[in-house]
């Protein structure tokens, strides 16, 4: 690693600059092998004056370390910097130790509810939801926490390969009331007081049931309307098989172009070619962010087809006899209760 850092000279930069000093006592103790003690002056110096190398030799510490997230981070901030004659002299040298660093890192984005709840990786705090954009974290096996007042703690583990992109749907259940906030309401209830928000939580309404002939049994709302959901199933059914087949597509589209930048990589190991390298690189990315969308595509057009067909096949035979109980299903769908390579389908009856 330490063959792919710029030198450590102060010679472009201005003798006044802010955040110079903490520079120059990091440079140092890099110098005398203690990459550790200059990891905090490096981020003092950044914080002072967040310049391009500031932050270049701060990513270059952190490389060193092995914080491969946040050296990721201040590489690309300095490699992305233009016109600063510091990082035109160094180029080269911060565009090989940023590959280095990409082969260990991959991109996480946290979505679902509610809106502010705090989101932990690692347990370092991250953002909130909505996230304005994915974040960098280290390849591997990744900790999310999600946080939220009045709500209940979700943590999931989930695995991340470099270069890979992963989307995380996390929704958080509400904290139940308190026990005395229940026992008000029953009070009140035998006090002959009506509580409407209790009744209406505990309480199923009761089917709304139409004029008939004597001696005919009652139709109710489900019987009547029961004919509309065999459509509804076969339609999403329908839907979910062509998700899947586009989600087929897809990932073997992802893999040709990874195959196509592994080889490309080989060569560029071979001759040593760094524009091909990270070439290579840039495809592999996009190769693995494609394959990632047809795989979700794939489990989620195929539990949706197969939601279809439970919706479409139980409800064409709800109106059989007049006396039997009605069902009505309800498939749900949530994949935050596991990993992107699976899936759970809910089915709720109401008779």
């Amino acid at each position: 690693m330490s063959a792919f850092a710029p030198p450590a000279s102060a010679a472009d930069a201005p003798p006044g600059e802010p955040g110079e000093a903490a520079i120059q006592r990091g440079i140092r103790l890099r110098k005398a092998g203690d990459d550790a003690g200059a990891l905090p002056e490096f981020q003092a110096g950044y914080q002072l004056a967040h310049t391009p190398r500031a932050a270049a030799q701060l990513g270059l510490v952190e490389q060193a370390l092995g914080h491969w997230d946040d050296a990721e981070v201040h590489l690309t901030e300095a490699v992305r910097t233009t016109g600063d004659a510091w990082v035109e002299k160094n180029r080269t040298a911060l565009q090989k130790s940023l590959a280095v660093v990409k082969d260990h890192v991959g991109t996480l984005q946290v979505t679902g509810e509610p809106e502010g709840a705090e989101i932990y990786v690692n347990g370092r705090r991250r953002g909130q939801i909505p996230m304005s954009k994915p974040i960098t974290v280290m390849a591997g096996d990744v900790d999310v926490e999600v946080r939220a007042s009045g709500y209940k703690r979700a943590a999931q583990k989930v695995t991340i390969a470099a270069f890979a992109y992963r989307p995380l749907v996390i929704r958080l259940e509400r904290l139940l009331e308190g026990s005395s906030a229940s026992a008000t309401g029953k009070d009140e209830q035998r006090s002959g007081e009506t509580a409407p928000d209790a009744t209406a939580r505990q309480v199923e309404p009761a089917p709304v049931v139409s004029a008939v002939a004597p001696g005919a049994p009652p139709t109710t709302t489900d019987q009547r309307h029961g004919s509309v959901w065999p459509i509804v199933g076969w339609s999403v059914a329908g839907a979910g098989a062509v998700a899947a087949t586009v989600g087929v597509v897809e990932a073997l589209a992802g893999q040709s172009k990874i195959d196509a930048a592994s080889t490309d990589a080989d060569r560029a190991n071979a001759t040593a070619n760094a524009t091909l390298y990270m070439s290579a690189a840039a495809k592999f990315s996009d190769g693995s962010s494609q394959r990632s969308t047809g795989r979700l595509l794939m489990i989620a057009g195929g539990v949706a087809a197969a939601a279809g067909l439970v919706v479409a096949l139980a409800t064409g035979h709800a109106g059989g006899a007049p006396t039997a109980p009605v069902a009505r299903w309800q498939p749900s769908i949530d994949l935050a209760l596991g990993p992107l390579t699976s899936a759970r389908l809910s089915v709720v009856g109401r008779w």
